[in-house]
């Protein structure tokens, strides 16, 4: 049988975890998102030449 502050325990975790899984997921978007934004200076070699065009 479960009691009250067991599962008011249980829904504290739950929200623990999607608060954690929430944070990874924006830090792991932020890092692709820089991947994107800086890959065209990569590819375009020099960064001098990859301003000019």
């Amino acid at each position: 049988m479960t009691t009250t502050s067991d599962a008011q325990a249980a829904r504290g975790r739950t929200l623990a975890l999607t608060a954690a899984i929430g944070v990874a997921a924006g830090l792991a978007a932020n890092l692709l998102r820089k991947a994107a934004v800086q890959a065209p200076t990569v590819f375009a070699g020099p960064w001098d030449e990859a301003l000019a065009a």
